[in-house]
Order: structure tokens, then sequence, then C-alpha cells
């Protein structure tokens, strides 16, 4: 699209749309994957939480 323009870039309305529809888009991936980053940091802690190792009475209590 930037290669077919003529004239000014500013006044190509279909390419300002392009890029204004091209902008918003990588704003929400951006969100995205912020939002996926945080909840792979949270199910991560839930993860450690469930399968942490037994403790030591724990241990001795099973084997009793």
């Amino acid at each position: 699209m930037l290669n077919e323009a003529k004239g000014s870039l500013l006044d190509d309305e279909q390419l300002v749309n392009t890029l204004q529809t091209s902008k918003v888009t990588s704003q929400d991936v951006t969100e995205q994957l912020q939002s996926a980053e945080q909840t792979e940091v949270k199910i991560d802690a839930a993860r450690e939480v469930r399968y942490a190792p037994p403790t030591q009475g724990a241990l001795q209590r099973s084997t009793a």
C-alpha cells in the first residue's frame, strides 16, 4: 500500500484507515499478551501450591 501511494500519504484515506486499524489491532494483541502472561503466572503459582513437596511431618504420618 505504501508503495502504491501517490502524493501525500495523509490524503490516501484507505491507507490512513488501514494504518489506524493496524494500530488498534496491535494494541489489542499487546493487551491480550499481557493478560496471558499474568494468567500464566497465576497458573504457575497455583501449580506450585498444588504439587508442593510434602513436609517432613506429612512424610512421617504417611509411613506410620
